[in-house]
Formats: structure tokens, C-alpha cells, sequence
């Protein structure tokens, strides 16, 4: 603006009056066609949000889901939002990219939006097998060509695995020496399925005992050496641990708790965490926190 502002003076001092009434005719006249092409070819622009969540409680503030692990649809990430400020029938396309992100952003799935007031919601359920950043873009239209009228906020969602323990609950112990034996299944990514079964698996076991009556739970757990038998099969990528510890109880009340995990390495794989929680540590307080995360 400030240019052609600069050259039309000059244009008026060199040319008569009546030649710069006509000049400045045109300079209007052109404007104008200018800018009615520009309110055709660009609608203006929106806004766009969006969050993600899951029905597993956050971690540090993290969001985070089980690979396969439908219990409770821990594995379904809810990507959803709003955009507002837009007109017509716009088309909005939830992209996304995965680990390791070396490769551009997909388009994951797309739906063309029910507008009222220039606003309109969305929500899409994904499962993703590593950690996945996810964005929306909003086109004007579901045609080839149409201009992105709005971009949402980028967010990320982690990606960890659960466990299914057999027997689901502890037998009762025989005295004086308790023993314990369960099998641990796991699903991992195939990809990455041997990698992880290779890792060094972390055994915790807390212990109260009472000569009067049973106890109450352990307030936290320690480092305790368990037998284990690991296999994978990394065409489905299921991992099997059969694990069994002892630990004496005499004629004693007695309430144990136990768990086994291993050390997240996000950076290596897509999955896990990117800050520590607990495996590995020599104790653990029980409950365990960060509802129940250990990686």
C-alpha cells in the first residue's frame, strides 16, 4: 500500500489535472476488480482446535494409550475439537505422523463439516501402535484445489502396552514357604516385539506379615529375583513370561503385592514414555503411582 501510494504522487505531479482525475480512475477501478477476486478466490479464515484423550488416566501429564489392550478402550485415542469462523461446506482432515516422524504428515480420515453459526465439532477414534502426533486442517471445500482455510494445534499421544496376568488373582498361599507361578501375556507391535522381550524385566515384591491377623498391604515394593521363562512370537508379536518367586510366611497373617515392568525406550521404538516412572528403581511406593504406570 505504502508503494503504490509513493508512485501515484509522483504520477501526479508530472502528469495535468485533468490526466491524473483519469489516472486515478483507473488506479480506483483496478482496486476494486482486485479485491472482488480476492473475496472470491479466498475465503477468509478460520480457527481450529483440537485435544486428545483416553479412558487410561493421564501420565505426567501425558496422554497415553495400551497397544491392543481393549479393556476399557485403553487403546483408543479420541482426537476432537472445534473450528469456528467458517462458511459453506468446508472439509476437515485429521493428519497425522508416527514415529520415528521422519516422514511428511497423512491424511488419516476426513469428513466434510455440518456448519451452524460458522462452528462445528468433530471426533475421531484412532489406535495408534506408536507414538502419534495428530493435527486437523480445514479446506474451504472438498474440491481439488480448495485453499486450507484454518489449522489446528498439533498434539501427541503415547504409546505403551498392557499385560493380562494368569490366574487373574493371587492363590492362596501354602506355609511355611509361599510360592507363586503366573503367566504374562503381552502384544507388542511385531516390529518391535523381540526387541522388547530382549529387555531386562524388573521384579518387585512387598510383603507384611502379622502373627495376629492379616495384615494390611505393603507400603511399597522392592527389588526381588523371580524365575523367568520368556518366548515371543514376532509374526503377532505376543510375548509370554512365565514367572514364579517364593518368600516365607511361617504360620504368620500375611499381604503381598508384586509386579514386574520394564524400562521405556521411546526414542528407540515409538513406545513408552518420555520421562521415567519407577522400573528400575531399587523401591516403589505402593499403590504404585501414576495409576499404576511403571516404565
Amino acid at each position: 500500500m505504502t508503494a503504490q501510494r509513493s508512485d501515484e504522487g509522483s504520477t501526479r505531479r508530472r502528469l495535468r489535472r485533468g490526466t491524473v482525475a483519469l489516472a486515478s480512475l483507473a488506479i480506483a477501478s483496478f482496486t476494486w476488480s482486485t479485491a472482488a477476486e480476492a473475496a472470491t478466490a479466498a475465503p477468509a479464515a478460520g480457527a481450529a482446535s483440537l485435544t486428545v484423550s483416553s479412558t487410561f488416566p493421564k501420565v505426567s501429564g501425558d496422554t497415553l494409550v495400551l497397544y491392543k489392550y481393549a479393556t476399557d478402550n485403553y487403546d483408543i485415542a479420541k482426537v476432537s475439537g472445534s473450528v469456528s469462523g467458517l462458511t459453506g461446506s468446508p472439509l476437515l482432515e485429521l493428519e497425522g505422523t508416527w514415529f520415528p516422524f521422519t516422514s511428511p504428515a497423512k491424511v488419516l480420515t476426513s469428513e466434510t463439516l455440518k456448519l451452524s453459526g460458522g462452528k462445528a465439532s468433530f471426533s475421531f477414534d484412532r489406535t495408534p501402535s506408536s507414538a502419534t502426533k495428530y493435527f486437523v486442517t480445514v479446506l474451504a471445500s472438498s474440491a481439488p484445489g480448495a485453499p486450507t482455510v484454518a489449522t489446528s494445534n498439533t498434539e501427541e499421544v503415547y504409546v505403551s502396552v498392557g499385560t493380562t496376568y494368569n490366574p487373574t488373582k493371587a492363590p492362596a498361599c501354602a506355609r511355611p514357604t509361599c510360592t507363586m507361578k503366573f503367566t504374562l501375556t503381552t502384544y507388542f507391535p511385531p516390529a518391535d516385539a523381540s526387541q522388547e522381550e530382549a529387555k531386562y524385566l524388573y521384579s518387585y515384591l512387598g510383603l507384611n506379615l502379622n502373627s495376629k491377623e492379616e495384615p494390611p498391604p505393603p507400603s511399597e515394593i522392592k527389588r526381588y529375583a523371580f524365575n523367568v521363562h520368556k518366548s515371543v512370537n514376532p509374526t503377532t508379536g505376543l510375548v509370554t513370561d512365565v514367572v514364579s518367586f517364593s518368600f516365607s510366611i511361617g504360620n504368620d497373617g500375611y499381604n503381598f503385592a508384586w509386579t514386574m515392568c520394564t524400562v521405556d525406550t521411546l526414542t528407540k521404538d515409538g513406545l513408552g514414555l518420555p520421562t521415567p516412572h519407577n522400573c528400575g528403581d531399587p523401591t516403589i511406593p505402593y499403590p504404585i503411582p501414576n495409576s499404576g504406570y511403571l516404565g
